[in-house]
């Protein structure tokens, strides 16, 4: 966590902050109570990556937080992946500059899991979606994976748009 592992951000994580709690645990160096503020994520994310194979940057400016990750990630000696995005998107500067630096270009989870020495161990058949559970935030039904995957692609514009902001535009919570 950026902040005090008992400080939940952003706010409507709530949920998944305490599946977390119950499954798995919440790092921090932060002492507890500690707001998160920018210049601590790339802190967080340095421990992140300690744990990581290494990191995929999907969008960011060239002064941006997933830049900075990805040159801690090189720094570790960890693998550095990248999302190519329109040349016009100024949120694809630096996936596409880290690309033309050599990181490895991302056009699906096979060019991940091949540059990692996993080569079809887990190719994706476009089923992975089947597999998960997602709930409406607001009404707690259960919604086929078939019509979150089409709510999700309806949302897919130019500019990029965040996956936090797909799930809030789609009323759909992250599988856990």
């Amino acid at each position: 966590m950026a902040g005090g592992a008992n400080v939940i951000y952003p706010r409507e994580n709530t949920d998944l902050h305490q599946r977390i709690c119950e499954y798995g645990a919440i790092v921090s160096e932060m002492p507890p109570g500690t707001e998160p503020q920018a210049r601590q994520f790339p802190r967080r994310n340095r421990i992140i990556l300690g744990a990581s194979h290494g990191v995929i940057v999907v969008e960011g400016t060239p002064k941006s937080g997933s830049l900075i990750t990805a040159r801690l990630a090189l720094d570790q000696g960890r693998d550095v992946f990248a999302v190519p995005g329109s040349p016009l998107a100024p949120r694809a500067q630096s996936p596409n500059s880290l690309i033309r630096e050599g990181a490895v270009l991302v056009r699906s989870t096979d060019d991940v899991l091949l540059e990692l020495g996993e080569p079809g161990q887990f190719i994706d058949t476009g089923e992975s979606a089947n597999l998960a559970t997602t709930q409406s935030i607001d009404n707690k039904e259960e919604i086929e994976p078939s019509a979150i995957k089409k709510m999700i692609l309806e949302q897919i514009d130019t500019p990029p748009v965040t996956v936090d902001e797909l799930r809030r535009q789609c009323q759909v919570s992250a599988p856990f």
